[in-house]
């Protein structure tokens, strides 16, 4: 078990000694809607910045190990924030535009092929 998990269970038992828990049913089902809201609000903030989406998945499969998220609730997370499974694998939103599409006008001189090789040479380099 994760130092994570096993905080959380001693922290539980100590409330349910305590006497501050009233009704442990419903104080689980809240800590787990708890969870599944802290998981969409992560995939959230993750899929905001698909950019970076490739490089925090392995981050985030780790995360659903450790805190026994599985599929059904991943899909449900990722229907929250507007994504499909499929959007989520691939990456990104389909019907969204890349930063370069948005920023081309077709009538601008200055946006031919040279402006095109630049803009693909600053995202490598910054």
């Amino acid at each position: 078990l994760s130092w994570d998990i096993v905080r959380k269970l001693k922290s539980q038992r100590q409330m349910w000694l305590m006497g501050l828990v009233d009704d442990p049913e419903v104080w689980t089902k809240r800590r787990s809607q708890q969870s599944d809201d802290r998981y969409a609000a992560i995939l959230q903030n993750m899929v905001t910045h698909p950019e970076y989406l490739a490089k925090l998945k392995p981050g985030l499969e780790r995360y659903r190990i450790i805190h026994h998220i599985d599929d059904e609730h991943h899909r449900l997370a990722l229907k929250k924030c507007g994504w499909t499974p499929e959007e989520y694998q691939v990456g990104t939103k389909s019907g969204s535009k890349d930063d370069e599409d948005e920023d081309y006008v077709e009538d601008e001189p200055m946006h031919g092929w040279k402006w095109k090789l630049t803009r693909r040479i600053s995202r490598v380099f910054n």
